[in-house]
């Protein structure tokens, strides 16, 4: 690392001599003031980049909250189809059961009235005899 000597005999690197000769030459204020703007300046780019990050995620969130209103349209519709679905189930069951009854009459009745002929045939078998 190169070296610069000073007045009073001792060394110093490059960027030290820069930095004490503006001290020196009484240029203190404005080295410190310019150093204070950059800081500033330095904080400004952090709060912007914080904030645009921010805006980032609320962007997101935006949109994440749109895709869930949409899941549960979907969800809402499905399910009063599911609904409408059930509530036909049902009165086809309700239907089968009324049918199943009137079903059940007719073979009763059927049955009787086989009895009663199959009676009649064996009575007149009988009569025949």
């Amino acid at each position: 690392a190169a070296q610069m000597a000073t007045a009073n005999g001792n060394t110093r690197e490059p960027s030290q001599s820069v930095e004490l000769s503006a001290l020196e030459g009484g240029e203190g204020p404005q080295l410190m003031q310019q150093q204070q703007m950059d800081v500033s300046q330095a904080e400004a780019d952090l709060h912007s980049a914080i904030v645009d990050e921010y805006t980032n995620e609320i962007g997101t969130m935006a949109n994440d909250i749109a895709a869930l209103q949409r899941a549960m349209g979907d969800i809402r519709e499905h399910a009063s189809a599911q609904g409408v679905t059930l509530t036909s189930i049902e009165g086809e069951m309700e239907t089968t059961a009324q049918t199943t009854g009137g079903a059940t009459e007719q073979l009763t009745q059927a049955s009787r009235h086989h009895r009663t002929g199959t009676k009649m045939l064996y009575w007149l078998l009988l009569l025949a005899a």
